[in-house]
């Protein structure tokens, strides 16, 4: 019976902390950036916070120094626990946030504060080179044959499968262009992008070929963008 007691005793505990724990506020922190994250200028992203409740304002200061000086990124900002930031034109492995909350009303009457507790880095975003692999220009093509494009995307010289890819062609010598297809994808297995090209029928030995890739990420800002276009003309025939 004494054995009984005492572990009904600590289901009763156990079920007390849970509850506890399920109800108990929130602390007032943090959550991103807090160390480790890659942001690049000109980009958006988002910092997040929580606390234990939405009323009052925030301040939110970036530092690039590991918090030795620290520069406003908004002042009085609703406590939404969440801001859309435009990552400054700052190059740093060292920076870090902070937030400072001030309730309207409420138990908390003073002002709480956190800052990132690691450091971000700051960078330029990456370099892209798009490269059309073949045709090269120079060729002799037949109107209503089929052509094979193939190219190449590379972001900080590695083989990029992301984005999608756009193929134009002139027959102008570029000073105007012609959509051939969109939304193309680099297949992984080759590492490159394939197309099968229907060639129109026309006659010209001005004709040019342009791909254009992007990679958009969330926000229409955050985006990688690249394009080639190939350095000499060839000729569409149809002879």
């Amino acid at each position: 019976m004494k054995k009984l007691k005492i572990e009904l005793f600590l289901w009763v505990l156990t079920i007390f902390f849970l509850l506890s724990s399920l109800f108990a506020q929130p602390e007032f922190r943090i959550i991103k950036p807090n160390g480790g994250e890659f942001f690049y200028v000109g980009w958006k992203q988002y910092i997040f916070w929580q606390s234990p409740t939405t009323n009052g304002k925030v301040n939110i200061y970036y530092s690039s120094d590991g918090g030795a000086s620290w520069h406003k990124i908004v002042k009085d900002y609703p406590n939404s626990r969440g801001y859309l930031w435009n990552v400054p034109n700052v190059l740093s492995n060292n920076c870090r946030v902070k937030i400072e909350w001030t309730p309207i009303s409420g138990n908390i009457t003073v002002t709480q504060s956190d800052i990132s507790d690691g450091v971000f880095a700051i960078a330029n975003p990456p370099r892209v080179e798009v490269r059309i692999i073949r045709p090269q220009g120079g060729e002799t093509m037949t109107a209503g044959s089929s052509a094979g494009i193939k190219w190449e995307v590379r972001v900080d010289s590695n083989p990029c499968y992301e984005g999608s890819s756009s193929l134009y062609y002139s027959i102008d010598n570029g000073n105007t262009w012609n959509l051939i297809a969109q939304r193309l994808r680099i297949n992984p297995g080759i590492g490159v992008g394939a197309y099968t090209w229907q060639v129109p029928h026309v006659n010209s030995d001005r004709c040019k070929l342009k791909v254009e890739w992007s990679w958009v990420r969330l926000w229409k800002d955050d985006a990688l963008r690249g394009n080639d276009e190939i350095d000499r003309t060839f000729t569409i025939t149809t002879r």
